[in-house]
């Protein structure tokens, strides 16, 4: 209780933002057949992060040995009520969670919840007679193709898709256009802030050199470091995608409608997407909320 009292302390100040951020990602059950399927796509996206390990586990397996292992030993339950409740105990509370609310959880959530299930596996399996050798062969393959797979995706990807992912994104350029044009028109002032979604904003002000802060999709409740009041008095930059290479057109957020009376439209800028393959470079919109005198 002395531990947990100051994290409940914190979430009570910050209005529970880190919950409520991952409850509206995760999206409301929409029917009822989302309280049944969606825990199961989440329970799938983790098996299949861990099928690797424990597939490198079963290959390695060697004799049976009821003595070998901490799980299979009569004297340690505690050990046992351990590994099992740290291995399949988190997975298993947000599946539940995911079931009575029909929320969606996003698969990388789970990487923290199943840490401990290749540890399970490897004790379930009796370690003192894992075939070391075939441990080393398979590790080393499944690490090759892993790493063969990921360059694959990520060069040959924008050829096939017709559409960059994000590591071949021009955020570089893009960031130094908004604050550019920031400085050009209020050179006195530095840029603070960048509103807009998520991950356009956040690229944005990760690259640009005066390092702003990002509002994330103009959500201040998602946003607790950064306050409207704030945004207003100082000023700042909303950026969207108006063509992402994929679709055109795309309106401003809505957000952006309570600032456009005073809010200053850049021009929109393209940049090449990182990679050979020819494909519609993405176009930033640009709106200039400018800072109070």
């Amino acid at each position: 209780a002395a531990l947990t009292a100051p994290q409940i302390v914190a979430l009570t100040d910050l209005r529970f933002a880190p919950l409520q951020f991952a409850l509206r990602r995760a999206g409301e059950a929409e029917k009822w057949t989302h309280h049944i399927v969606n825990p199961l796509r989440f329970g799938a996206a983790q098996l299949g992060a861990v099928l690797p390990a424990l597939i490198l586990i079963l290959m390695a397996r060697g004799k049976e040995s009821a003595d070998s292992s901490p799980l299979t030993n009569p004297d340690s339950d505690s050990n046992r009520r351990f590994v099992w409740t740290a291995a399949l105990g988190p997975l298993a509370l947000a599946l539940l969670l995911s079931a009575l609310g029909g929320w969606r959880f996003k698969s990388m959530w789970g990487a923290a919840m199943v840490s401990f299930i290749p540890l399970w596996a490897l004790l379930c399996a009796s370690p003192r007679e894992l075939n070391w050798r075939r441990w080393r062969v398979g590790t080393t393959a499944m690490a090759g193709l892993a790493a063969l797979a990921l360059v694959a995706i990520n060069i040959g990807g924008p050829h096939w898709s017709g559409r960059g992912k994000r590591v071949h994104y021009p955020a570089e350029r893009m960031a130094e256009y908004v604050e550019s044009e920031w400085r050009r028109r209020f050179p006195e002032s530095p840029l603070l802030y960048v509103a807009g979604p998520r991950h356009m904003a956040a690229l944005i002000s990760y690259y640009a050199p005066s390092r702003p802060s990002t509002a994330l999709d103009g959500n201040w409740d998602k946003t607790f470091w950064i306050t409207e009041s704030d945004f207003v008095e100082k000023g700042g930059a909303i950026v969207w995608a108006v063509n992402d290479g994929k679709r055109g057109d795309i309106p401003p957020p809505e957000f952006a409608e309570d600032y456009k009376a005073r809010a200053i439209r850049a021009d929109d800028f393209s940049a090449e997407w990182k990679t050979a393959a020819e494909i519609p470079p993405p176009t930033l919109g640009v709106l200039l909320v400018p800072p109070r005198d």
